[in-house]
């Protein structure tokens, strides 16, 4: 971590102390889950470690348990954060103490050895996420800053922010407007640094070639990093927004974006200029989370599949009446129906589907078993065109949460006949940090008399689909 983070991590570790000190065992006890989930991480983690030499073990499978997003979160709680001083040391006590936490299983010669490979050129997990020491890598350590936050939430320091039903509907003639442009971008919002020798960060050259194309509309599927705050909102989502689209901007909600309880991107990002002056629902009310774009015989829905999502706010899920019954509505126009959620209503090998493609095309209340014609999506940091062969069937299945995170090309994907296309091009920076990455990038989904035409483009602009 930079000194800035560290001193935003003391600051947020002070606060959750004095909570803690507060807690009731009635609190501690909604934990375990957490605890749960962390443990299956650093097992995950421990897996494909070992699955390097000189341990030669097998490689992680799709149907292991776990995210190894958070496998460095038990070795951090319970090893680095007591290491960084006397508070660090009482913070760790209170939430062993306290909060129940479990030990880490990672040793510290294990740590020591695979830091060596972290801060090399790292190992990529199946799904491509990289597991490495650069900024937004899987072992940079700023992530703490989500799991401190999520803990604040959770013990009642921050407290979840409304969600409003006022659905902003936004109707474009297409007999007067013989064409429409959106750019589509996924978990963007990491705002600009110093990238190996770029001077610019895979956030601003994706918004910069979005820039250049010009579409009418842009639409970003969601998270902020680390983890929503307010600053975060500020700097790295709406301060880089360097594209004001002529037709409107729109963001979704995250799970990111809801360890604050979801304030920051309620009540600074939905209430910006640069998003808000687009809202066309009730007046007097703030903007939702939630929308709609009508254009010819398409019907865009964007959701928020964050707010009611579950397990640290990884798993999407949309339960509530008001999103079901406007999905249902939708659903009556006839419209081809096309979704946007943060979410992915599948697992990433493509084999299974999961709760939020129930609550969304199993519900009777929302789609009824009739799905989408199309539904993009972003959380898992790649770039992934699903073939009909995919659980989804014929739904044109994307994830596209390939904005800005580092990735590495994903074993899971390769000769896997439930994908048609994944990120693969090699960013080739000449490092040896970000030998292993390829390039993030964006898509622009075209509407007209012919239909509706995908491209998708690396950070720097290039066509690399279809």
């Amino acid at each position: 971590m930079n000194p800035q983070q560290l001193e935003i991590l003391e600051q947020k570790s002070k606060e959750l102390g004095q909570l803690i000190d507060k807690a009731s065992v009635e609190q501690a006890g909604i934990f375990s889950s957490l605890w749960t989930g962390f443990q299956n991480d650093e097992t995950l983690l421990i897996k494909l470690m070992n699955a390097f030499p000189p341990n030669k073990g097998p490689y992680p499978s799709p149907s292991d348990p776990g995210n190894v997003e958070y496998g460095w979160a038990l070795y951090f709680l319970n090893v680095k954060l007591p290491q960084s001083g006397a508070f660090g040391k009482w913070l760790q006590e209170k939430l062993t103490n306290d909060l129940d936490m479990p030990p880490t299983t990672i040793t510290g010669t294990d740590w020591s050895d695979w830091y060596k490979v972290w801060s090399s050129s790292g190992v990529v997990m199946g799904d491509g996420s990289l597991v490495a020491t650069q900024q937004y890598a899987v072992m940079d350590l700023g992530w703490a800053l989500a799991v401190i936050d999520f803990i604040k939430l959770q013990i009642g320091w921050e407290t979840k922010a409304d969600f409003n039903d006022n659905p902003n509907y936004v109707t474009i003639d297409s007999t007067t407007q013989s064409s429409l442009t959106i750019a589509i971008m996924g978990d963007w919002g990491a705002g600009n640094y110093k990238d190996g020798p770029s001077n610019s960060s895979p956030a601003t050259q994706v918004m910069t070639a979005i820039n250049a194309k010009a579409p009418d509309m842009v639409l970003h599927l969601g998270d902020v990093y680390y983890a929503g705050t307010s600053s975060e909102e500020q700097d790295n989502l709406l301060n880089s927004w360097k594209y004001d689209a002529p037709q409107g901007n729109f963001t979704l909600n995250s799970n990111h974006e809801m360890y604050d309880g979801g304030q920051s991107y309620f009540n600074i990002a939905l209430t910006s200029g640069l998003i808000s002056k687009y809202q066309t629902g009730k007046k007097n009310k703030k903007p939702s989370s939630y929308f709609s774009i009508e254009y010819g015989d398409y019907l865009i829905v964007g959701l928020d599949s964050a707010y009611n999502a579950t397990g640290m706010y990884m798993d999407g899920r949309i339960t509530d009446s008001g999103q079901l019954n406007f999905i249902n509505a939708a659903a009556k126009t006839g419209k081809k129906l096309i979704l946007m959620t943060h979410h992915n209503p599948m697992e990433t090998y493509g084999n299974a589907t999961n709760k939020l493609w129930e609550d969304v095309v199993i519900n009777q209340d929302a789609l009824n078993n009739v799905p989408p014609f199309m539904w993009y999506w972003g959380h898992i940091h790649n770039g992934i065109v699903y073939s009909d062969k995919a659980v989804t069937g014929n739904v044109l299945a994307r994830c596209l949460g390939n904005g800005a995170v580092p990735i590495g090309t994903a074993p899971w994907l390769q000769n896997n006949n439930n994908v048609s296309y994944f990120t693969n091009s090699p960013l080739n920076d000449g490092t040896t940090n970000n030998k292993l990455r390829v390039k993030n990038g964006f898509a622009i989904l075209t509407f007209d008399s012919s239909g509706v035409t995908e491209t998708w483009y690396d950070q720097s602009g290039t066509q690399c689909w279809p």
